[in-house]
């Protein structure tokens, strides 16, 4: 550590201080002197522990405010740790003053001399764990769940119940906490288990908090537990649903089996429609969402279903609970219910529960069931119904590749809507089998123009798949059927920008990440030097000129962007924009915003070249795409909603990018480690919107554990000059966490920080589950006292 402007501490002679001497050095203002005071202090308090403790004490209560005074305390109780007494009379000056920094220390040093089951410390623990005092909270939960067995720790079960209770009611849990509260839940699960079963639980009104320990415990014993409560009239509906989802993620079989009982168990009445209440339907629902998931089934389930449901006139009349049976047949494979599906799917006249039955359907290896899927994939657009088509289409991918493919592609051709055909290729994209079968047909099938553009669109947003690019490119012969720029074409596009284009779909499209525009464009102060910055490009260029610019680049070169080829003595040839020259060397920024310098005397030729923006870059849009794309670059420093505003919003930022790596690390460490430069995390760059709120739907996800929820990153940084106080930044308060140059910070203090001079990185952490506002970052003025 280096103090420029600061003497040298002295070092005292700690061995031979007197006793008093030591204790003012423990107020010292070098760290150092301060802990080799007090190593001192504690050697000497194993000797003389009655002379060190009693001057502690006249010192602390000599403190001349209360701040000092609980710092005091806090080293009297660890003076009296080091010979195993528990000063309790500077325990309780901490806890009864307000919170402060020292409350959460005091808590743990009170544990650890006198234990869990000192009356004044266990009443503490509680207190505080109560309390919204967040580092005292946060330790007191720790805490409690370190109380061993009998009635103190199914007090601190108690305890625990009721601060998920609360913190749900409060929302936005902090992930520390929420660990830990997990966790303590977790640990004394058998305690709290036992005494539910006995009656001995005193949970209420904390129903939601015991639903929480059920999900914390995730045993089957938890779920049994609680299973009998839903059998109680008395209990509230909403409650209700939560003890459901925590048994149906965490029972097994047999209780899942109960819990289908709960809701199914009664007999129908022959020949009638068998309704089912609100709640029987939740628990179906929540149990077929367990099995999509881990493929777990309810004991006894077949039985069940085909006992309450045995024939199609005995579903309910309700058309959702019906497809949530239809579902459960599904998803539990009932045969006795598959003649049920094929009736259904066979009506003369299909009802809503048409769809539901299909996907049942596919669920069946049985040569009906096959039979039925085909004919509905091959006959269902005939009939005027695509979205049966599309749904046998995708359901028979299990047990039918083969055939999903021919249907598929058939159907890909055939499809009016381009929305519907893009919906059904991505359905079956991430199947590399059926998605190479299909690639496979499609280069013996021809697509129409649009058609292949709106696939290819389609399979690039979502993340692209090059065996099928190649086959769709190749079936749509999309390398004849550019956009070739004609007058008439030009007329017709900016017609159409100015009539039925949509400038806010055509944001979307220009940021797209396969058309790279953010890469090269800046829009105002975000986004790359490679091309002009766009910021008034509606304002100051005809539309025309738009449009002339994106189909053919070269036609079009904006002065000071013309490139420069250059061939080397190497023989390497490099295109670039060139942005300094001297006698010795030439300076090219190269296409993807890299600057190069060519010594003079390797060059032995240059030439004017193309338009970095390559030729037929928005071949792939298709028509609206690309009226859009014009009506949204027309807009652009013309109309208010695209006009860049002069406040000073951050607008460029860089997000971490999904890679198993980064998930790993994540997965193994903590969202902090977000905030470092491990080489596991690769970040890309992304602007805000014109407006200058940051997508979050652009974002890639991490989800750490099950428990944990959807989390995005993104990081910005902020210059802070010479002599100049630090800006004020903004931030959303609400589902974020924040790290400042690599230390985890309160959202709530980001905007008064007194941050020195120079770059500073700001990291933050958004849960996609919670977050409810615009993203947006603003540089305020800065703070009064700053």
């Amino acid at each position: 550590m280096h103090f420029p402007d600061r003497a040298l501490d002295v070092r005292p002679n700690f061995a031979s201080a007197s006793t008093e001497s030591l204790i003012e050095l423990l107020e010292h203002r070098s760290l150092a002197v301060r802990q080799f005071a007090r190593q001192h202090l504690w050697l000497r308090v194993r000797d003389q522990s009655t002379e060190v403790l009693t001057a502690v004490t006249r010192w602390r209560d000599g403190a001349p405010n209360a701040t000092t005074r609980g710092t005091r305390a806090l080293e009297h109780q660890w003076l009296g740790e080091v010979v195993g007494k528990f000063s309790q009379d500077s325990f309780e000056l901490v806890t009864n003053a307000e919170p402060s920094v020292v409350s959460r220390t005091s808590l743990r040093s009170a544990v650890r001399s006198a234990g869990h089951s000192d009356p004044l410390v266990s009443a503490r623990l509680i207190e505080a764990a109560l309390r919204d005092h967040a580092p005292s909270r946060l330790e007191a939960v720790v805490a409690l769940g370190q109380v061993g067995a009998g009635a103190s720790s199914v007090k601190a079960s108690e305890t625990l119940i009721a601060v998920a209770q609360r913190l749900g009611e409060e929302g936005n849990l902090d992930p520390v906490l929420d660990f830990a509260l997990w966790q303590s839940l977790r640990k004394l699960s058998g305690t709290w288990i036992a005494a539910l079963q006995e009656n001995r639980l005193n949970w209420q009104p904390h129903g939601n908090g015991l639903a929480y320990a059920v999900t914390a415990a995730a045993n089957s014993s938890a779920a049994d537990a609680v299973t009998p409560l839903l059998g109680d009239k008395s209990l509230d509906e909403g409650l209700k649903r939560s003890l459901i989802a925590a048994i149906a993620v965490s029972g097994e079989p047999a209780t899942l089996g109960k819990l289908l009982g709960l809701a199914i168990g009664e007999l129908p009445v022959e020949s009638r429609p068998s309704p089912l209440s609100a709640i029987a339907i939740n628990i179906l629902e929540r149990l077929i969402d367990r099995s999509g998931r881990d493929r777990t089934v309810p004991e006894g389930a077949a039985l069940l279903l085909s006992t309450r449901f045995p024939t199609t006139k005995s579903l309910p009349i309700d058309s959702h609970a019906k497809n949530v049976v239809i579902a459960a047949a599904g998803q539990w494979n009932v045969a006795p219910l598959m003649d049920t599906l094929l009736e259904l799917a066979a009506a003369d006249e299909p009802d809503a529960s048409l769809v539901p039955a299909i996907r049942a359907l596919g669920r069946f290896e049985s040569t009906p069931a096959k039979n039925e899927l085909a004919r509905w994939a091959n006959q269902g657009n005939r009939l005027g119904n695509p979205v049966a088509a599309i749904e046998a289409t995708v359901s028979m991918v299990s047990h039918q590749p083969d055939r999903t493919a021919e249907a598929a592609v058939r159907l890909l051709a055939e499809l009016d809507d381009h929305n519907a055909a893009n919906q059904l290729l991505l359905a079956l994209r991430s199947n590399q089998a059926i998605s190479s079968k299909i690639a496979e047909q499609l280069t013996s099938t021809v697509l129409p123009t649009e058609r292949a553009q709106s696939l290819l669109s389609a399979v690039r947003n979502a993340g692209g798949n090059e065996l099928l690019e190649k086959a769709i490119h190749a079936s749509g012969r999309l390398d004849k059927a550019g956009w070739e720029l004609t007058p008439e074409l030009s007329t017709e596009i900016v017609a159409a920008s100015a009539g039925r284009g949509d400038a806010g779909r055509g944001e979307t499209v220009y940021r797209r990440i396969s058309l790279q525009c953010i890469n090269c464009h800046a829009i105002g102060s975000a986004g790359g030097l490679v091309g002009p910055n766009l910021i008034s490009l509606g304002s100051s260029s005809q539309p025309d000129y738009i449009v002339d610019s994106l189909l053919s680049p070269d036609a079009r070169l904006k002065e000071g962007y013309n490139t420069l080829s250059v061939l080397t003595d190497d023989g390497r040839a490099t295109s670039g924009i060139p942005i300094g020259r001297t006698d010795s060397s030439l300076r090219l920024r190269l296409a993807d915003g890299q600057e190069i310098e060519i010594p003079m005397d390797s060059i032995e030729q240059e030439q004017p070249g193309k338009s970095l923006m390559p030729a037929g870059l928005v071949d792939s849009l298709t028509k609206d795409e690309l009226v859009d794309l014009v009506a949204f670059l027309r807009a652009l420093g013309r109309e208010p909603a695209f006009t860049v505003s002069v406040d000073p919003i951050v607008r460029g930022f860089e997000t971490l990018t999904f890679t198993k790596e980064a998930h790993q690390r994540l997965n193994r460490t903590s969202t902090d480690s977000a905030a470092t430069d491990d080489p596991a995390f690769q970040w890309r760059p992304i602007t805000t919107r014109v407006s200058g709120e940051l997508p979050i739907a652009e974002l890639d996800g991490f989800k750490q554990h099950g428990n944990t929820p959807l989390t995005s990153f993104v990081r910005f940084s902020v210059l802070v000059p010479e002599g100049q106080p630090a800006p004020r930044i903004e931030l959303p308060t609400e589902a974020v966490n924040v790290w400042v140059n690599g230390k985890p910070t309160p959202v709530q203090e980001v905007n008064s920080l007194k941050l020195p001079s120079g770059l500073h990185r700001i990291v933050v952490s958004i849960n996609r589950e919670a977050f409810r506002e615009d993203f947006r970052v603003r540089l305020g003025q800065a703070p009064e006292d700053n």
